[in-house]
């Protein structure tokens, strides 16, 4: 006669098990608390849900095992099993590493057919995808970038400049960013399950404000507020830079919008040449970097008026233009920081630092 089959539910936590599997997203969870519903419906065996994960049968059985006896939380407790080997070598590790940092693989199929292509390595997709996140990689949207070299052209530009002799020269990159009553949300850390509110009240007034930052010598920062942005509003705010230091030349390095003079246009300040940054590279301007920080710093509050918003805004700032260390740190060790000096050298003269 056959062994009569236990009760699986011996804990009554059938009802528990359904919620927390709606909210469980995928992953080894989701797999067993699936495996102990189709359990309950009793439509599968035990052979027919092992083939359906992919799983061994005493696996499956384990779970059961540990759902009668502790329930959801025993079920998920469950120690994990160590698994077979991976059969991703180290000096497959290291070229798939290598393949990754050259952005080639777009999909985890690419690099699927790359290691079956190159050594031959049959495993399933699931197992690339365990591979890849082992590296350390993850799925992100690339930003487009010109295919033109960046030194090379701000150094051909900064050529014609042909600046004066014998007079020092400060460096400058600078943007805009717009500001306004519309709420800036960002995510919160909370309890799965928690829905997170944060208090807003939307309104259309807002403005744009401009920051400079200074490359290398005393890592000087300026900024200026402005209802709009325009040809105006930009000469305004390079004549703002020019007066910290009257005596320097001062090259602005900034993005190429519309509302940007260029170089030789009238009305611009004496002393104040222009170059612009190649298209599509906004991440080599590390004034977005601060524009981020003052995101943070504004976000899930909300502003009843505009002069509020400014005071806040005021207050970040400074924090910035009175510490020549926040504004080293925003340029960082790129190209800028590291070649500033020998960049301005070469192409300026009587350049100090």
């Amino acid at each position: 006669m056959a062994r009569t089959r236990r009760k699986l539910d011996e804990q009554g936590e059938t009802e528990l098990l359904l919620e927390r599997l709606r909210r469980q997203r995928a992953g080894w969870q989701r797999e067993r608390l699936l495996a102990v519903k189709w359990g309950l419906e009793g439509e599968l065996t035990l052979e027919q849900i092992a083939a359906q994960l992919g799983r061994a049968r005493s696996s499956i059985q384990q779970w059961f095992d540990a759902f009668r006896c502790s329930g959801v939380e025993g079920l998920l407790c469950l120690k994990r099993g160590k698994g077979p080997p991976s059969r991703l070598t180290p000096a497959m590790a290291r070229a798939l590493s290598r393949k990754l940092q050259s952005g080639e693989c777009r999909r985890a199929v690419d690099a699927h057919r790359w290691l079956v292509k190159t050594y031959g390595l049959e495993v399933r997709l699931a197992s690339v995808y365990h591979y890849l996140k082992g590296l350390g990689a993850r799925l992100k949207v690339p930003r487009p970038c010109h295919r033109r070299g960046v030194q090379s052209y701000a150094g051909s530009k900064a050529r014609r400049l042909k600046l004066p002799a014998r007079r020092p020269v400060r460096l400058w990159v600078a943007d805009e960013r717009r500001y306004g009553l519309q709420p800036v949300t960002r995510r919160v850390w909370a309890l799965r399950g928690q829905r997170t509110v944060v208090p807003v009240q939307p309104g259309y007034e807002g403005g744009y404000v401009f920051g400079a930052l200074q490359v290398g010598g005393a890592g000087a920062a300026e900024f200026f507020y402005c209802p709009t942005a325009n040809q105006e509003s930009s000469r305004l705010f390079l004549h703002q830079v020019a007066t910290c230091d009257p005596e320097a030349n001062h090259v602005v390095i900034w993005d190429g919008a519309g509302f940007h003079p260029g170089d030789g246009a009238p009305k611009l300040p004496p002393g104040v040449r222009l170059l612009a940054f190649p298209p599509y590279r906004p991440e080599l301007n590390p004034v977005e970097k601060l524009w981020d920080q003052l995101k943070d710093r504004l976000c899930n509050r909300p502003f009843h008026s505009l002069r509020a918003l400014e005071a806040v805004m005021t207050d970040f700032l400074r924090e910035v233009w009175q510490d020549a260390r926040r504004v080293g740190n925003l340029i960082g060790d790129g190209w800028l920081r590291a070649q500033s000096k020998r960049f301005l050298r070469r192409n300026f003269a009587g350049m100090t630092a």
